[in-house]
């Protein structure tokens, strides 16, 4: 009987050792698991504290892009602007100029209106005269025969 409780001694030991072992493996896994959770949050976390920072750095160098290519345009708006009113002011002096060649036209051509009447005038007068010297010519021919 002694070595029956002592079996059942043993079982109830040996038993006790098993909860016991089972308990800290399940400790042990549930601190496994702890741990690897941990390990993801803090991994997760890392991850999103990076991409948090990758996406300022991004924003950043996009922000600076777009700035220099803001004053890109607004250089090449400046000199665009510049270039028009150049154009404007050559086109200004190229009004006034045509103007000017205009009146010097309209002023040649009263010019040479007047010296077109006058030499058809003088051309008149001496039409007149070279009839005029004819019928003296046909009047002295006309004496003489």
């Amino acid at each position: 009987m002694q070595h029956y409780n002592y079996k059942v001694l043993l079982r109830s030991v040996i038993g006790i050792q098993v909860v016991k072992l089972i308990r800290s493996k399940s400790q042990i896994q549930a601190q496994i698991i702890t741990q690897q959770t941990k390990q993801h949050v803090e991994l997760d976390f890392g991850a999103l504290v990076d991409q948090r920072l990758n996406q300022r750095d991004i924003q950043k160098e996009t922000s600076l892009k777009s700035k220099q290519q803001e004053e890109q345009l607004r250089a090449e708006v400046k000199q665009q602007f510049s270039v028009i009113q150049q154009m404007q002011t050559e086109n200004e002096n190229l009004k006034e100029s045509v103007l000017v060649k205009d009146r010097l036209i309209l002023n040649l051509q009263k010019q040479l209106q007047k010296q077109k009447d006058e030499n058809e005038a003088e051309l008149k007068e001496m039409r007149e005269m070279v009839l005029e010297m004819q019928q003296e010519i046909s009047a002295l021919n006309e004496q003489m025969e």
